[in-house]
């Protein structure tokens, strides 16, 4: 059942995002690493080393680059090489998956197929004059994995002279967990990146591409000397939220079902406690009268 499930989730992944990608030959990506496929996936925690999956194709190629359309949808599909211009907004989409197989991820393999302390960095040129090629890279980082980090770069073209923006919020995580949507922190633009996860953004993602996901945001491409309007910022760094990993004893869930059930033992749990503490404080009170009558008799 699990496996027809998983099955289907790459199936209907594929079928939303493969119309949007174009599958092309890696330019940039690194390290040189070993490989995998779909069927043969790693023993270990590793990210975007399989060839044959079925949205990305050969996933060392993880950054994409696409014009977006005044709805906000893409255009075209996702390409690796792109000229722009002024005046336009460009989505860039960072794909990431952890390659270990889903047997690893129980506790009776110790969770060996789980990568920790997760990370996504990426930057994109301020600004570019005419006919000059600039670099989108990204970066995905993890203190479990082999290699460490992984990263790979899209390549744009300024069709004028023009300055790049980063579109305020736009950076979002894509995936079919709690997490699903939830925007990431500016953070993104730093050396060190900002933490990915599934139900929460904690550093933590299970093997198998059930759980995989990918990230997007917009670049707003101004010509030079242009007023740059309201809704862009700076991708500078921001203070990052602590976060706390709590392992949980069976793999994640998508569903609500489980949260609700939690919620209510929790409930009852307290006030199983609180009328426990009441009960017995009303105990103490009620001997301690009778006490106090008997020894007014004597």
């Amino acid at each position: 059942m699990r496996k027809n499930r998983i099955v289907s989730l790459v199936g209907l992944l594929a079928a939303i995002v493969l119309p949007l990608v174009q599958p092309i030959s890696a330019f940039a990506w690194g390290p040189e690493r070993p490989t995998y496929t779909m069927k043969n996936p790693a023993d270990h925690p590793t990210f975007n080393s399989i060839t044959d999956n079925p949205v990305l194709g050969d996933e060392r190629d993880f950054v994409r680059i696409v014009e977006k359309k005044a709805d906000g949808e893409a255009k075209d599909t996702y390409v690796s090489d792109l000229e722009i211009e002024a005046g336009k907004d460009y989505e860039v989409y960072i794909g990431y998956h952890n390659n270990a197989s889903e047997t690893l991820n129980d506790k009776a393999h110790n969770r060996q197929g789980v990568a920790w302390n997760v990370k996504v960095a990426t930057n994109f040129p301020s600004a570019l004059t005419a006919g000059q090629k600039g670099e989108i890279q990204a970066k995905i980082s993890s203190t479990s994995t082999t290699p460490e980090a992984v990263w790979d770069e899209a390549y744009v073209t300024a069709k004028q002279d023009v300055t790049l923006h980063y579109l305020m919020g736009s950076a979002k995580i894509y995936n079919g967990f709690a997490a699903n949507g939830s925007t990431l922190s500016r953070n993104i633009f730093s050396k060190d990146g900002t933490f990915l996860g599934m139900d929460e953004l904690n550093g933590m993602i299970y093997g198998c591409s059930a759980y995989s996901g990918h990230v997007v945001y917009t670049i707003r491409v101004i010509a030079d000397g242009e007023p740059v309007p309201d809704d862009v910022e700076d991708p500078t760094p921001e203070e990052e939220k602590p976060v706390t990993l709590v392992l949980p004893s069976e793999l994640p869930k998508t569903g609500p079902m489980e949260i609700t059930v939690i919620a209510v033992v929790a409930v009852l749990a307290i006030a199983a406690l609180a009328y426990a503490i009441h009960t017995r404080r009303a105990a103490r009170k009620a001997a301690k009268s009778r006490k106090n009558k008997t020894n007014k008799k004597k």
